[in-house]
């Protein structure tokens, strides 16, 4: 009798741990206790994190009431001059007027050792477009 009862046991432990594994009840279980044990054992980070993070969103430019130029990058640069480091992602693919590119131009030398500018361009780069008369100097 004990062997027979064993033998319907292993026989419905298969057959349960079968459905478990067909429905994925055990990665969703799996999942929670991974969760669980990352909220318990992870280091919690501070409650005052040294990233900011700045957007130019459309309810932005609604605010200012016109889209962001160089000027106003320029400013916020001057702004987060204290900052250890500024990162941009801000793509500028031709000239304004000389002004506004001389002020964007100022404020990027001056802040020229703690800010990282995107390496990117839409455009196919050609040799012709490294001639120095082609460079822009600020």
């Amino acid at each position: 009798m004990s062997r027979k009862w064993f033998a319907q046991i292993i026989i419905l432990s298969f057959v349960i741990s079968g459905l478990l594994y067909y429905t994925r009840v055990l990665d969703r279980i799996s999942n929670i206790f991974y969760d669980t044990l990352l909220k318990i054992t992870a280091n919690k980070p501070e409650s005052h994190f040294p990233v900011v993070l700045i957007t130019a969103t459309e309810k932005f430019t609604q605010q200012i009431g016109h889209e962001p130029n160089r000027n106003d990058y320029a400013n916020l640069i001057n702004l987060l001059s204290d900052c250890k480091l500024i990162v941009s992602d801000i793509f500028f693919p031709s000239r304004q007027s000389e002004e506004t590119d001389r002020v964007l131009g100022n404020s990027l030398a001056q802040n020229a050792e703690k800010i990282i500018l995107p390496v990117f361009t839409p455009y196919k780069l050609k040799k012709n477009l490294m001639k120095p008369d082609t460079v822009l100097t600020f």
